[in-house]
């Protein structure tokens, strides 16, 4: 056989890969439903493993979403990280966030319209208790643009569920202190750590009441061995615990794909929602998100103004007689300045357009994931 024929079969395997036609797995997201929820908490685990945390903080905000080509009543919602950053101790915000700063505007805006409603019909003679009451209904339509408009501040943990699942639990700041102290009356009692892999325990988030009512109780979970005798139901880690955790993301990356510039925020913030500037804000991107706030424009020096030269003295005019001008309620010029501003505040802004990145959620999703009431 000719050298330019050669027998012998190309390797392969050393060359090309193996096609792959499924999508990646998804993460399960957990939210405390009502009644009893028993998970086992992930110890510090990744890049968090020497640092002794075992979950992290986001704040995210809703509102936003893009068009589905496959559906159009059902639109993808897209939250992104609130950027915004402030000094608690003096409560002075040192970063702004668009959405935040609209959100604002927003409530101020409410406020003005229940107030100018409550003075106007106390001017009507509707007493203070009644006056109060409808004010407050005629501004629950404007309440829905709150709802969807949500800020969602939890604390995300690594979690399994009673049911062997694991996923990324999601805690308010009450449920995640109610814990806390869960854990730290184990350790004052066995001298243990509650989440340590060979010997940690599980525990049981009980929700109790709605909305601004909801509370949280946190127990670690125990179980009958017989004779009246209770133990700690153990949760020991096994080879399986690991290779899943393995296939969940770092805590410290979960929000990467969420991040947005100022810029991106600013242009939903005007937008009201606009699908075409939602689309262009949303589209993938590789180009990494920053959060810097751009330095404002410097201002222009005044333009020299000449000097007026006074004008010659004028012949005055003969004076008209004095107009009666009618008298003017105090009260209604209060509502009426009231009805300005809450017009002025709430007129949609012209949509700009906007450049390019964040995440997606799945509408079936949403109202499970969006956890308005935890």
């Amino acid at each position: 056989m000719s050298e330019n024929n050669p027998t012998t079969t190309p390797d392969f395997d050393s060359y090309f890969g193996t096609a792959k036609y499924e999508s990646g797995p998804t993460t399960t997201y957990f939210n405390p439903e009502m009644g009893s929820n028993v998970f086992r908490i992930a110890p510090p685990v990744k890049s968090l493993r020497t640092t002794g945390q075992w979950n992290v903080f986001g704040a995210m905000h809703y509102g936003y979403t893009v068009p589905s080509t496959k559906n159009p009543e059902k639109p993808f919602h897209k939250p992104f990280v609130c950027i915004q950053k402030k000094n608690y101790e003096t409560k002075m915000v040192i970063e702004e966030c668009p959405e935040c700063t609209l959100i604002e505007r927003r409530t101020r805006a409410m406020e003005a319209a229940q107030l100018a409603k409550k003075q106007e019909l106390l001017s009507q003679g509707v007493s203070e208790a009644a006056a109060e009451e409808q004010a407050k209904n005629s501004v629950k339509a404007l309440s829905r643009w709150f709802f969807n408009h949500n800020l969602d501040r939890k604390n995300y943990m690594l979690a399994k569920k009673d049911t062997g699942q694991w996923g990324i639990l999601k805690l308010g700041i009450k449920a995640l202190d109610a814990m806390r102290t869960a854990f730290a009356e184990y350790k004052k009692k066995t001298d243990k750590d509650a989440l340590d892999p060979r010997e940690g325990v599980w525990v049981n988030i009980v929700r109790t009441g709605e909305g601004t009512k909801t509370a949280y109780t946190v127990e670690i979970v125990t179980e009958d061995v017989g004779g009246g005798m209770m133990r700690y139901k153990s949760g020991a880690l096994k080879a399986e615990d690991v290779t899943a955790i393995q296939a969940l993301p770092d805590l410290t990356t979960i929000f990467d794909r969420s991040r947005l510039t100022y810029a991106q925020i600013k242009a939903l913030a005007d937008s009201d929602n606009n699908p075409d500037v939602t689309t262009k804000v949303f589209a993938r991107s590789d180009a990494p998100a920053t959060t810097t706030t751009p330095a404002p424009a410097p201002v222009a020096a005044p333009a020299p103004v000449a000097p007026v030269v006074a004008p010659k003295p004028v012949a005055a005019a003969p004076v008209a007689p004095p107009v009666a001008m009618p008298a003017v309620d105090p009260k209604a010029a209060a509502i009426a300045a009231l009805q300005a501003q809450l017009a002025a505040l709430m007129a949609p802004p012209a949509a700009p357009t906007a450049p390019a990145a964040a995440s997606d959620l799945d509408p079936d999703d949403f109202a499970k994931n969006f956890g308005l009431s935890n």
